[in-house]
């Protein structure tokens, strides 16, 4: 017999499959009643709520609607039933879960209730919308976090519709709840939401989230495990802030195929951004950490890792080192006030300029690397090594490189002659250019280069 308190919309299970009635009637020319039910499995359906080329309800999916006899559906149990069912007589969890639980929050005794039973039973809920949501507000104005987890069959409308309800709003989740798209918000919606999770949602263009940047409170955003590729303001300069998003402080993008390069520029334009967890490849981002956190200027924590000023001081010289060479190929000075830089190069480093303001220009080393840049064998010189007080020594022959300091060739030749570190060497060279003349190398600070030693030339050493 069917209970008097069934109606449409009641919220039903079957064989472990839940569902929501949509219609309750006969089905000739079968006699009794009938409930018409969307399952929230597609698969545990049919058909779409027709019955010989009658429709009789609507469902969510083609196949997700069947017809069921009242007494093979379980229409609830009680409050406190449910509760024991889910929470007592578990059997406890595995010893090495339990043993790796321990070491990782640095406890003796964990207890674990109900684990396994409430991961087999958790889904989402079904719950219709009232008609006039917004008569509710009063009733409802002192809850300031509210889930909104897996949905079903909310849309990003009937999630903003549901919290019309619910004015003094601080903390929303509403992750798991295959959102695609998320649309403008209504003014007055969320004028106090300070918290906001919208985690493991298909969302694949940043355009959507960039509709929660007029919240006006917004502090923290969660878009961990969505779809998004790519960060832009498209309206902002390179080096301008956004206006959107303008006390957001904390961003969680964990597991989204973003371009981290790129996009670390573009949260440089977030004017209050100190916190974000982002996910990239070591393997390719060898300097990611030091290099994002010069790129983002207000940043003090990144992937849970905070740096004191110093160190992020560090940071951000280190990254002007790192593209002085960039810099100056791109019209960058010394003196930044007569910069003729590229917009290329401002559009890759967006904070570049501030911190050269801050810490002044690299120093322009083109010159040297050029030269260092040349072969190796360019560089360097053979010399004859004669002492000129053990005639009977064998001759040596040594490289050496031309930038090397007079102070630096006498290390060496102590080392590899094997002379007491602490005799006073004198140098002098002879050329094989200028008939054999000596030329005393009487500067330790000079190289090489500087006494115009060639390849060939012998080297002399008075102890």
């Amino acid at each position: 017999m069917m209970e008097s308190n069934v109606g449409i919309g009641r919220r039903v299970e079957c064989d472990g499959h839940r569902g929501t009635i949509h219609w309750i009637g006969e089905l000739p020319p079968a006699q009794g009643t009938w409930y018409g039910i969307d399952w929230d499995d597609a698969s545990r359906g049919r058909h779409d709520g027709s019955h010989n080329n009658i429709k009789y309800f609507q469902t969510r999916y083609p196949t997700s609607g069947s017809f069921v006899r009242p007494a093979k559906v379980n229409t609830g149990i009680t409050f406190e039933k449910a509760i024991r069912g889910r929470y007592q007589d578990d059997a406890t969890v595995e010893s090495e879960v339990m043993e790796q639980l321990q070491r990782e929050i640095n406890a003796r005794f964990v207890e674990v209730v109900g684990m396994d039973k409430v991961g087999r039973k958790q889904s989402g809920n079904m719950l219709c919308i009232p008609d006039h949501p917004e008569e509710l507000k009063k009733s409802l104005n002192h809850v300031v976090h509210l889930v909104l987890n897996n949905m079903l069959v909310y849309s990003w409308m009937d999630l903003l519709t549901c919290c019309t309800m619910f004015p003094e709003l601080r903390n929303l989740q509403v992750a798991f709840n295959k959102l695609d798209v998320l649309g403008p918000i209504p003014c007055g919606v969320f004028d106090c939401l300070e918290e906001l999770d919208i985690g493991e949602n298909p969302i694949s263009s940043w355009e959507e989230i960039c509709h929660l940047g007029s919240l006006p409170r917004l502090e923290s955003l969660n878009a961990n495990s969505c779809c998004l590729k790519r960060i832009t303001f498209p309206s902002t300069s390179a080096t301008d802030k956004t206006p959107l998003f303008p006390h957001l402080e904390r961003l969680m993008l964990a597991n989204n195929p973003l371009d981290t390069w790129e996009c670390t520029g573009e949260l440089n334009k977030l004017s209050k951004m100190e916190y974000l967890v982002i996910s990239y490849n070591v393997k390719t981002s060898r300097y990611f950490q030091e290099f994002t956190f010069a790129r983002i200027s207000k940043l003090k924590v990144l992937n849970r890792t905070e740096l004191s000023p110093k160190e992020k001081r560090d940071c951000e010289l280190f990254y002007l080192k790192t593209f002085s060479s960039e810099y100056y190929k791109n019209g960058g000075k010394e003196d930044q006030n007569s910069n003729s830089l590229s917009q290329e190069f401002i559009e890759k480093h967006p904070t570049y300029l501030r911190l050269i303001k801050a810490h002044g220009a690299p120093l322009d080393d083109t010159d040297f690397k050029t030269q260092k840049s040349q072969k190796l064998k360019d560089l360097k010189v053979e010399l004859k090594i004669i002492i000129l007080s053990e005639p009977q020594r064998e001759e040596t022959f040594k490289f050496f490189l031309l930038t090397t300091k007079v102070a630096k060739v006498k290390m060496m030749l102590k080392r590899h002659l094997k002379i007491n570190p602490s005799t006073n060497l004198k140098l002098s060279y002879c050329s094989t250019k200028d008939g054999g003349f000596e030329i005393p190398m009487d500067n330790d600070q000079q190289d090489l280069a500087f006494y115009s030693v060639e390849n060939g030339d012998v080297l002399l050493i008075s102890l």
